[in-house]
């Protein structure tokens, strides 16, 4: 049932994301805990940027990587990452060809043939290991204040 709303929400959505849709991202972190029924301990956890690998409730913040990704259009069920409008989220945070080789280095076409959301959370942990981790906390953090 949550699957089927999840596609009936992400087929009303198409966002550009650009470096202004941090509220945006935001809000639909929002939507997607509550869509999640994410407990109060659990919203803490992401608060702090944890992305627990081994807790009994993990497809919970495996499901929150791919639902947020797919409402912001940072996510394609089809082609992984948007590696171009991430660089574009991005833009001015550091090194352009740093950020780029970061992305394209995660954001892999999925050769394990794992499950969309599995997909998603495979390379996002493999993102939020690297530099890019630092930009995008600190930017959504500001923005969040």
């Amino acid at each position: 049932m949550k699957l089927v709303l999840f596609c009936c929400l992400i087929a009303l959505v198409s966002s550009q994301c650009d470096s202004d849709c941090w509220k945006e991202i935001r809000e639909y972190r929002k939507k997607c805990m509550q869509l999640l029924e994410f407990s109060d301990d659990e919203k803490k956890i992401l608060a702090n940027w944890e992305y627990p690998n081994n807790e009994p409730r993990r497809d919970i913040y495996v499901g929150q990587i791919w639902c947020v990704g797919n409402f912001t259009g940072l996510w394609s069920d089809w082609d992984g990452w948007n590696v171009p409008r991430m660089e574009k989220l991005l833009e001015g945070k550091g090194d352009s060809q740093k950020i780029h080789d970061l992305l394209t280095g995660c954001a892999d076409k999925n050769p394990q043939r794992s499950h969309s959301d599995k997909w998603a959370w495979r390379t996002w942990t493999c993102m939020v290991k690297t530099d890019l981790r630092q930009m995008i906390e600190n930017d959504f953090k500001l923005r969040d204040e």
